[in-house]
C-alpha cells in the first residue's frame, strides 16, 4: 500500500505532489514503525520510490527558483553545513552514479567526525550525516563472503535507521515526508543499493 501511494504521488502534478507529501502521515509512519531491513527484503520498491520522489521534488524546486537563486537552505533537511559533509556527500554520490561501492576506510573515518556535537547532547541521535556513514560502511560489509561481516552490515543499517527515526523526537513539528525529502543527502538512493546487495 505504501509503495502504491508513492507511485500515485509521483504521477501527480507539482502542486498535488507537494500537498500529498506534506500530508502523507501514513508514509512517515511506515518509515518510523517498520524495520528497514524487512522493508528492503520484502521486494517492494519503497526506498527506490522515495529516492525518485526526492529527485522529483528537487527538480520541481529548481524549476521554480529564480535564475541564479539557490534553493533556500531554510527548507533543506539536514543541510550540508560543513565542507566535510559536502565532500562526503559528493563522494558517495559519485560512487552511486558509477555503480561502485565507496572505500571502507573513508566511510569509517567520516563516521568518526560526522557529528561534532557533544556526546551528551540528546539531539546528536538525530543525524543524517551519521546515518550516511553507517549505510556507506554497511554497503561494503554486505558484499563480503564472511557471515560475521554481513551480520555487522545489518547492524549498521539498524544504527542508520535509528539516527533517522530519532529525528521525530528532536524535530517533531517538522518531521513530514515533504521535509525529509528536501535534503541533498542521497539517503534513500544509498538504501536502494544497500538492500540490493543484502539479498
Amino acid at each position: 500500500a505504501a509503495s502504491l501511494h508513492l507511485l500515485h504521488i509521483l504521477a501527480a502534478d507539482r502542486a498535488g505532489r507537494r500537498q500529498e507529501l506534506a500530508e502523507a502521515t501514513e508514509l512517515v509512519l511506515v518509515l518510523l514503525e517498520s524495520d528497514w531491513l524487512q522493508v528492503g527484503a520484502s521486494g517492494f520498491p519503497f526506498f527506490g520510490l522515495l529516492h525518485l520522489a526526492q529527485a522529483q521534488l528537487e527538480a520541481d524546486d529548481q524549476e521554480e527558483s529564480q535564475p541564479g537563486e539557490a534553493q533556500g537552505r531554510r527548507e533543506e533537511w539536514h543541510p550540508l553545513d560543513t565542507d566535510d559533509h559536502l565532500r562526503f556527500r559528493n563522494w558517495i554520490y559519485s560512487h552511486l552514479v558509477h555503480g561502485q561501492s565507496p572505500p571502507l576506510v573513508d566511510s569509517v573515518h567520516f563516521l568518526a567526525r560526522a557529528d561534532p556535537r557533544s556526546p551528551q547532547d540528546p539531539a546528536r541521535e538525530c543525524s543524517v550525516a551519521k546515518a550516511m556513514g553507517y549505510l556507506a560502511t554497511a554497503l561494503i560489509f554486505a558484499q563480503e563472503a564472511d557471515a560475521g561481516l554481513r551480520r555487522e552490515a545489518r547492524e549498521l543499517v539498524t544504527s542508520a535507521e535509528q539516527h533517522v527515526k530519532s529525528c521525530v523526537y528532536v524535530e517533531a513539528e517538522g518531521f513530514t515526508l515533504l521535509r525529509i525529502l528536501r535534503t541533498k543527502w542521497p539517503l534513500w538512493w544509498l538504501q536502494v543499493h544497500e538492500h540490493a546487495v543484502q539479498q
